[in-house]
């Protein structure tokens, strides 16, 4: 009678313990990451005259997070006017995609948004003006961020906390054309310096 007693007893303890270890593992122990708010351009750095668009990812968890793989993606609605709730995605190419490790306390880092190689917009259905600066390389992201009724830039990154091994997908706001702003990001921060006009 006792042994069945704590048979009985047992499993619905061991099913609990289990339950808040797998919580801790999955839920606890897993990084963190932050996105900027707003996309930094700058005008003055390259050859080809193009500006260039970053955005600044950020661990602000506390313990070092290992292996990230960065994605952006741009969902533009309504670019045929007999279907305008038609979503397309656009992958946009970037300048780093993964990081071996992102430091803990504070540490960030910078991708660059290569609107100019987004080669996928000289596919047919994107308008005309569309395919014609996607072919040539002259993409501005403002100029992606302006299609259809609706186009909205969203950054995806995969991690693993580098001591659980707990791998977590973030998503970033999704960004718009007023969310690009010229100036470059703050040191020690998120957030960018507006430049004057």
């Amino acid at each position: 009678m006792c042994d069945f007693l704590s048979t009985l007893i047992g499993i619905p303890i061991g099913v609990v313990c289990s339950l808040v270890a797998w919580w801790i593992v999955f839920h606890g122990i897993v990084p963190k990451l932050d996105f900027s708010e707003h996309i930094s351009k700058t005008l003055d750095e390259r050859s080809d005259g193009l500006p260039t668009y970053r955005i600044k990812i950020r661990n602000c968890g506390y313990r070092d997070i290992v292996d990230v793989q960065l994605f952006a993606r741009v969902y533009v609605t309504g670019l045929n006017p007999r279907s305008p709730s038609t979503r397309r995605i656009v992958l946009i190419p970037l300048g780093i995609a993964q990081w071996p490790t992102l430091e803990v306390k504070g540490g960030a880092k910078l991708t660059a948004l290569l609107s100019e190689k987004a080669v996928a917009l000289t596919e047919s259905w994107y308008p005309e003006s569309v395919r014609t600066m996607a072919a040539s390389g002259t993409m501005k992201l403002e100029d992606i961020l302006s299609m259809g009724e609706s186009a909205q830039l969203q950054m995806a990154a995969f991690a693993y906390d580098a001591f659980s091994g707990t791998r977590k997908v973030f998503v970033s706001k999704y960004y718009s054309k007023d969310d690009v702003r010229v100036g470059r990001f703050e040191p020690d921060s998120l957030q960018v310096t507006v430049s004057a006009p």
